[in-house]
């Protein structure tokens, strides 16, 4: 168990010695590990769909994947680190768990770590991870405090990692269905983090789309991105599936019922904003969790 360290152990990168049962978790909380495991599986699915094998290539550009994803929330949360006293007080920084040297020191350690697996690729491959690399620090340092055109930044990031998968299996061509799904999904997130983090924002001069649309507006616009991705995934299950498995059913419906419930949500609007966008948020974190998982048991037919 971690207990009182004294400043010759190993967890020395950790500020305070005193801990919840949960801190051993502290660290994956700073990489926000669900994203990591996400980003991984995304990326498989491209590969899949795109008619690929389970490669240690494959394997390599999951991991890959995992690490960029990591380095690029480490460094994000170094940026923020103002912002998040107010916007996310419970993150590891703002709760003063890393200090800001070693958090620094993960976010580099991260970028190597996935460049370095690249290494046992065609440079083709090498020179696309360096590219989301330079899109990821871009984005972190003067895309997302640039309305609408970090929104949209951040989603092409994401969409690149399906189609990552697709160039692994040669086929790039049938990547950009997920990519362009992922891509929509992850705008509607990023839209809706936006509103919930509008306080610490403004306090710090940032103008995101919360500052120039009101909360109606934003509304509409996930309502609309909502709908593009509900009637794409219905006419896929409905049209273009030649078995009806009980796990891909079961997924398709459940995805379709998550979607409806945040439209009707919209409609609804509670009055707690702050809670609801957080709340949609996560929403659309699992929204992807359960649209990776139906594309791929519909590519598999189960």
């Amino acid at each position: 168990m971690l207990q009182k360290q004294s400043k010759s152990t190993n967890f020395q990168f950790l500020q305070n010695s005193r801990y919840k049962d949960n801190d051993y978790f502290v660290f994956f909380r700073l990489i926000r590990i669900e994203n990591c495991l996400i980003a991984s599986a995304a990326l498989l699915l491209g590969n899949t769909l795109a008619d690929g094998i389970i490669s240690v290539k494959v394997i390599h550009g999951m991991i890959a994947a995992f690490f960029l994803t990591a380095a690029s929330n480490i460094h994000n949360d170094y940026l923020d680190y103002q912002v998040d006293k107010i916007n996310r007080p419970e993150r590891p920084l703002p709760k003063g768990k890393f200090s800001m040297k070693w958090t620094v020191l993960f976010s580099i350690l991260f970028y190597s770590l996935g460049l370095c697996v690249t290494f046992f690729w065609e440079w083709k491959y090498t020179l696309f991870y360096l590219l989301l690399v330079v899109l990821s620090l871009w984005y972190n340092m003067v895309g997302k405090k640039i309305a609408i055109i970090g929104n949209i930044t951040i989603a092409f990031f994401g969409a690149l990692v399906p189609f990552m998968g697709a160039m692994i299996a040669e086929n790039v061509a049938k990547g950009v269905f997920p990519a362009l799904l992922v891509f929509i999904v992850f705008l509607a997130r990023e839209i809706a983090k936006d509103m919930d983090d509008k306080e610490g924002d403004l306090f710090n001069s940032i103008k995101t789309i919360a500052f120039y649309l009101n909360d109606h507006q934003v509304q509409m616009i996930l309502i609309g991105l909502n709908c593009i991705v509900v009637v794409v995934l219905t006419l896929k299950f409905f049209f273009y599936n030649s078995y009806f498995g009980i796990i891909n059913s079961t997924l398709f419906f459940l995805i379709i019922g998550l979607f409806g419930f945040m439209i009707y949500q919209f409609y609804k609007y509670p009055k707690k904003k702050k809670t609801f966008w957080r709340f949609t948020a996560n929403l659309y974190k699992l929204v992807l969790v359960v649209g990776i998982l139906f594309l791929l048991s519909h590519y598999y037919q189960v």
